[in-house]
């Protein structure tokens, strides 16, 4: 299928999927029920890709450091989703994969958004009003708490411990 064809089914997808959120969201409810199972080779295929683009998005120096403050990025947005009863994710700033540039699997390319708010922006490049403040590599305690002070005001949590 020709590109321009292509664009023009995605544009009314997407639109249908717009008019039709509720409808949309219980289907892919079910669908997800019903495709648990690892054994789909569609899943299988997915999965394997997407692990593939985050594997390439991991630089050399990676390590156990790194890792440890991914994860606990991971851990401040399962407290959020527990504290709020909302779902928050661990997003990509910059995209691991976009026709215009890549982004790095690496914590200050992470930011905490709201479930909704992370399927909505997709592989987008971010906006002039990124959600997450930029700060230096070497204060991630700080970012921590910036991403924690976002949803706390919002959602008026009480300070905890990170």
């Amino acid at each position: 299928m020709d590109p321009v064809e292509q664009a023009k089914l995605n544009a009314n997808h997407e639109a249908w999927q717009r008019k039709n959120r509720e409808k949309y969201n219980s289907y892919m409810r079910n669908w997800n029920k019903l495709n648990k199972d690892y054994s789909n080779p569609r899943i299988i295929q997915y999965v394997s890709k997407r692990r593939a683009t985050k594997k390439d998005a991991i630089p050399d120096w990676f390590d156990e450091d790194h890792s440890i403050k991914v994860t606990r990025m991971h851990e401040l947005a399962a407290k959020l989703t527990s504290l709020t009863g909302e779902r928050f994710e661990v997003d990509h700033i910059y995209p691991l994969k976009n026709d215009v540039c890549c982004g790095l699997h690496v914590w200050w390319n992470l930011q905490i958004l709201p479930m909704v708010q992370n399927r909505s922006k997709g592989n987008k490049l971010p906006s002039e009003n990124i959600t997450s403040p930029r700060v230096s590599e070497d204060s991630f305690e700080e970012y921590l708490q910036s991403q924690f002070k976002i949803y706390a005001d919002l959602y008026q949590i009480q300070d905890i411990e990170l």
